[in-house]
């Protein structure tokens, strides 16, 4: 087998097809090449507003961190059935986790875009 082929058969297993968790930001095509959601923690209840932690892997160690803020995100959640539950939100914030030469890990907090309005200051004199 040469390199080429190697290539190739490793970057078409880094695709979201057959997973348990999938993820869409902004216009659908940023995360399904760039973020390959890995897991998800969450809060949700009554009367408040969800919160959602998603690690993801990608083979790009320097995706702009600012590009990933405010965009729309989609998160699939397949069951054993195979029915899939959808969370929406906006990505609040976003870090790098860390790199080991091969893959870097991203976090994302996913949020309802009213919970953004934490970060507004109003004053009246």
């Amino acid at each position: 087998m040469d390199l080429s082929s190697l290539l190739a058969s490793f970057a078409s297993a880094f695709n979201q097809d057959q997973r348990l968790l999938t993820l869409e930001l902004g216009s659908g095509q940023v995360a399904a090449e760039q973020l390959l959601p890995q897991s998800l923690n969450g809060e949700e209840g009554v009367s408040q507003a969800y919160r959602y932690q998603l690690t993801c892997l990608s083979p790009d160690g320097a995706i702009e961190l600012k590009t990933l803020l405010g965009q729309a995100a989609r998160i699939g959640i397949a069951d054993a059935q195979g029915q899939e539950t959808i969370r929406c939100g906006v990505v609040s914030q976003a870090r790098l986790m860390g790199s080991d030469g091969g893959f870097a890990q991203y976090g994302l907090t996913i949020e309802p875009p009213i919970a953004l309005l934490r970060h507004r200051r109003t004053s009246r004199v």
